[in-house]
């Protein structure tokens, strides 16, 4: 049983895989075509930069990784003019987040194709939970999924191929694949999905992210985390496993760590450390927003970070490199998301340079988290192509890396 919707798409609940139209395959092959020619223009591809990276090899310039969010992406169907209304457009015809992720590859040429699903769980696990799309946000939570201790037996594991937007997601990876191999993008670049957040912050859905409660539960209700905990890591394992069965070659997923402190973090730490093995060979990169200075050491020497992660802004850059490399992992670094929204282009450009001059060496990967609607088009461009081109840069004298 799941959740309530209150503004559902026509097909809801039972997602029926859409079919393409001629002029929308042809549509499809431009984007792919286009993708193709910005990956041919460079002397070695996305693949083996990724792979020089995980060797801890120099390659001949950052790895680039945009993260965006389908609210986002979807700004590229309509060229910024605000013709479309992506919260509800691609959850209603998931055929546009198909095409606004591959447009956006032909467009702003990152070395990935990175989706990103269409719900965290919220509404998938029943109980009370109450959701209602957003024209230019992700899906927001009107009631969370308990609301009192009756609701744990309204609670059930969802099927990532029956339940919620999970099938359309699934859908969307597969038939994305399927044209990068059709139209020669899979030998260049690597394709991401996100298994949503990680089992550990499966509590703030179940309590609601309103008022912060599923963040205060890590110190005074540390019970209630380890049951939600517990019952989020098998179904974030088969979601794991049907994505990769359909095509994703990476795999992230969005997690809190260090965001209570490592005493309060330390007894949740086995569940990454249980999803990563689950998922091997693929294993986990973890997204980690806020500092996380105080549990990164502890995360690499526990095996819950096995091999890479991405941190935002909040945790110093220079930190991050020193520790990455004294532990050999692979980490990716990304930028304040508002520089993206109001620039200045000088203090954009400046940042990008200082993240690269610092970070540079073994294990580096360039990160943009694109997760604001009003993220510009020019920012977006500026800080990629500032990356790409003041990387070789820095790289091309490796000496100094």
């Amino acid at each position: 049983m799941l959740g309530t919707l209150d503004n559902p798409p026509p097909w809801w609940p039972n997602f029926q895989p859409p079919q393409f139209s001629e002029e929308e395959l042809r549509e499809i092959e431009g984007y792919c075509q286009k993708i193709v020619e910005n990956y041919e223009r460079e002397k070695i591809t996305p693949w083996e930069r990724w792979k020089i990276t995980h060797e801890l090899g120099i390659p001949d310039r950052p790895f680039i990784w945009h993260h965006s969010l389908n609210t986002c992406a979807g700004r590229v169907l309509d060229c910024w003019s605000k013709s479309l209304k992506p919260g509800y457009d691609l959850w209603f015809y998931p055929k546009l987040a198909l095409k606004a992720h591959l447009l956006w590859n032909a467009r702003f040429n990152a070395d990935c194709v990175a989706t990103w699903g269409f719900t965290r769980g919220e509404i998938g696990w029943g109980g009370s939970s109450r959701i209602r799309l957003h024209p230019y946000l992700q899906p927001i939570t009107v009631e969370p999924i308990l609301r009192s201790p009756k609701d744990w037996d309204r609670i059930h594991e969802p099927d990532p191929y029956r339940d919620g937007f999970y099938p359309q997601y699934l859908w969307e990876v597969r038939k994305i694949k399927e044209f990068m191999k059709k139209y020669g993008i899979a030998k260049y670049a690597p394709l991401f999905a996100s298994i949503g957040d990680d089992p550990v912050n499966f509590v703030s859905f179940i309590l609601g992210e309103k008022g912060g409660a599923g963040y205060r539960a890590f110190r005074k209700r540390p019970e209630l985390v380890q049951r939600c905990a517990e019952l989020d890591l098998n179904f974030k394992i088969k979601l794991g496993k049907a994505l990769i069965k359909e095509g994703a070659d990476v795999l992230t997923c969005i997690g809190l760590g260090g965001i209570a402190g490592l005493e309060a973090w330390g007894p949740f730490n086995k569940y990454w450390i249980e999803l990563n093995r689950a998922l091997t060979p693929s294993g986990m990169t973890w997204m980690m927003l806020t500092d996380q200075s105080q549990v990164l050491e502890y995360m690499f020497e526990t095996g819950a970070i096995p091999t890479r992660f991405w941190v935002d802004h909040l945790t110093p850059s220079d930190f991050v490199a020193k520790v990455s490399r004294k532990w050999k992992k692979v980490f990716a670094l990304s930028l304040d998301p508002q520089l993206l929204v109001h620039g200045p282009s000088d203090q954009l450009v400046e940042t990008v340079k200082n993240t690269i001059k610092t970070c540079a060496g073994p294990g580096f990967i360039f990160g943009l988290n694109i997760c604001n609607y009003n993220s510009q088009a020019e920012y977006i461009d500026m800080a990629s192509k500032t990356a790409e081109e003041y990387g070789k840069k820095v790289y091309t004298n490796s000496s100094k890396v």
